[in-house]
Parts: C-alpha cells; structure tokens; sequence
C-alpha cells in the first residue's frame, strides 16, 4: 500500500522511479536499483492484486525502456505502451480496492 500511496501523493511518480533504461555499453545503469527497490515493495504486499498489478506494471515499465531497440523500435514501443495502459489500469483498481485512488494516466 505504501507504494500506492506515494504514487498517488506524487502525482504518479513515485520516489526514485527515474527513466528506467540500460546504458548503450551493456551495463545496466542506476535507476536498476530503483527498478528493483519498487518491484520489491510491491512484491512484498499482503495483498495478493497489489502485488500482482504492481509487480506486472513494474516489469512492464521496465519492459518499455529496454526492449525499445532495433529496427521493430514502433511495434515495441506500441505493444508494450498498451500493455503499460493496461497494468497501471489494474494497479489503479488494486490500489482503490484498498483506498487509496491513484492519478489516471489519461492525458499524460
């Protein structure tokens, strides 16, 4: 719930989520430890839809900032905006079910 509720106090972006991407030498670059602190707090929900939704949203981010690369780059980064859609959709309804109401994304 904690991550709901920062996501929902900073107006959908919450604390130390940065652009989540990998650096063009092959290394991963430092917002993977943000990545993998707010997967963590999800992930460690005792509520089985915030963690569900959280964790999918999440990977789906991340998804989006590292597979958006060759020459498929508009399919990709299509497919995966619509499956972000759709993840933030499910996290804002796990997060109202326990009452905290989230940012929409529409118009962002």
């Amino acid at each position: 719930m904690a991550m709901c509720a920062q996501i929902r106090d900073t107006n959908g972006q919450p604390t130390g989520a940065g652009t989540v991407s990998t650096s063009g030498s092959g290394g991963v670059d430092t917002n993977t430890a943000a990545y993998r602190r707010m997967r963590k707090q999800f992930a460690d929900s005792r509520y089985a839809d915030i963690r569900d939704a959280g964790t999918a949203f999440l990977d789906t981010f991340w998804q989006l900032g590292t597979n958006a690369t060759g020459s498929n780059v508009v399919n990709t980064t299509r497919d995966l905006g619509a499956r972000l859609m759709r993840a933030y959709d499910a996290l804002s309804t796990a997060c109202a079910n326990h009452g905290v109401k989230i940012p929409s994304m529409a118009g962002r």
